[in-house]
């Protein structure tokens, strides 16, 4: 997150520069940045394939971007977090004030995270 704060202070400053203005930016907050872990992705992606068969899984996505639950993983190093996501025909747009989304895909996402635990604890291990 701090390269990604870096790039966007960088990018500001030389387009003020670059139209004759002087740029001055200040961080009020900021979120942690999401650091994908293998071992809860491959859990996650078994129990997806469980549920949904292998059409149902996608590879994960490459994202700069930052949720909360990684505070957990900063603050705590031995718990594990990592991104994943679930279709579900979302419209128009994550976050837009008409969002919209399929919601039996709530059941599927309980059902997905409930077996992934379930997983988690037979492998015996947290790592």
């Amino acid at each position: 997150m701090d390269e990604l704060v870096e790039k966007i202070q960088r990018a500001a400053t030389h387009a003020g520069t670059a139209n004759g203005a002087t740029v001055e930016l200040e961080t009020g907050m900021r979120t942690v940045a999401a650091v994908p872990n293998d071992y809860m992705e491959s859990m996650v992606a078994s129990a997806i394939a469980e549920i949904l068969g292998d059409d149902g899984l996608a590879s994960p996505p490459v994202t700069p971007g930052g949720e909360d639950f990684h505070f957990y993983a900063q603050r705590k190093p031995g718990i594990k977090a990592t991104m994943i996501g679930l279709g579900a025909d979302l419209k128009p747009g994550l976050h837009h004030p008409d969002m919209r989304f399929n919601l039996e895909a709530l059941q599927i996402g309980a059902a997905i995270l409930a077996l992934s635990i379930v997983k988690i604890f037979a492998a015996g291990q947290e790592d």
